[in-house]
């Protein structure tokens, strides 16, 4: 057995996922990766969107909240686009 095929018995097909995710964001412009999660202007706003959601499991919201924390950590210049509560965990002094 390949490492590759290691990895999709175990992820349930996560390289392949991945590689599909990869051609979506490639198709739609730049896009980087960070700490496993892909940064693309509509990937944040998706993130934002639903983080803000109250319908969403509280687990689900907080990683989105962790999500975009650690975007404005490597990013400093999103901070206008992040909301407010997000910007003053991240940008406290």
């Amino acid at each position: 057995m390949t490492a590759t095929e290691v990895f999709e018995s175990i992820t349930n097909g996560g390289t392949s996922d991945f590689a599909l995710h990869a051609r979506i964001l490639a198709a739609h412009g730049p896009w980087c990766l960070i700490g496993g999660l892909a940064v693309l202007t509509d990937v944040v706003q998706g993130k934002i969107r639903a983080w803000q959601d109250q319908k969403r499991r509280p687990g689900k919201r907080k990683k989105d909240e962790l999500d975009l924390m650690r975007i404005l950590e490597a990013y400093r210049e999103q901070r206008e686009a992040m909301p407010k509560e997000i910007r003053e965990q991240v940008l406290r002094k």
